[in-house]
């Protein structure tokens, strides 16, 4: 409502969550340029850069390694819905709020860790677990009794499940 209503273009320096309420398109600007201009879900979702991922909300980087067409996560294939950019140093971009607790289906990838912290923070969950090599993953979990009676302690291992549509892949280095 508001701007939207009256066809106004408006400029947004910061209070990231208010600009993708109240956009129909996003522009992220990188040192000048424009990185990318986008829906603002698909800005969230499919950024272009590790720029954009960081900058539009909360992001897990994991290291990858290029495998073939494909990429792997400490030696494990993944589960990709687009294909591998060209480019160096690659790094699997992970929103915390699209991990689950629990077995990955077939369309799932299927990392796991062992939980190091668990953060109540209201609303959500925060597990911060190691998943071994040196790599931390952060899990957001609804804090309701009815999407997650039992939330994961110190100590525990859990078996985690990524959706391919949600497993993104970009290069620090762009070909």
């Amino acid at each position: 409502d508001g701007i939207r209503d009256i066809g106004v273009t408006g400029v947004q320096t910061c209070a990231l969550p208010i600009s993708l309420t109240m956009s129909d398109r996003i522009a992220v600007i990188d040192r000048g340029r424009i990185a990318q201009v986008d829906a603002p879900e698909a800005l969230y979702r499919r950024p272009s850069s590790l720029f954009v991922a960081d900058f539009i909300g909360e992001s897990v980087l994991l290291p990858v390694e290029r495998s073939g067409p494909g990429a792997t996560l400490l030696g494990r294939s993944l589960k990709l819905a687009g294909a591998v950019p060209a480019g160096r140093d690659l790094s699997l971009v992970i929103r915390p709020e699209h991990l689950r607790l629990g077995e990955a289906g077939p369309d799932e990838n299927a990392p796991a860790g062992e939980v190091r912290q668990a953060v109540y923070q209201g609303d959500t969950v925060l597990l911060i677990l190691d998943a071994g090599g040196g790599l931390e993953l952060r899990v957001r979990l609804q804090a309701g009794r009815a999407t997650h009676p039992v939330v994961a302690r110190p100590g525990e291992r859990v078996d985690l499940a990524l959706h391919r549509d949600d497993t993104v892949v970009l290069a620090e280095r762009p070909a």
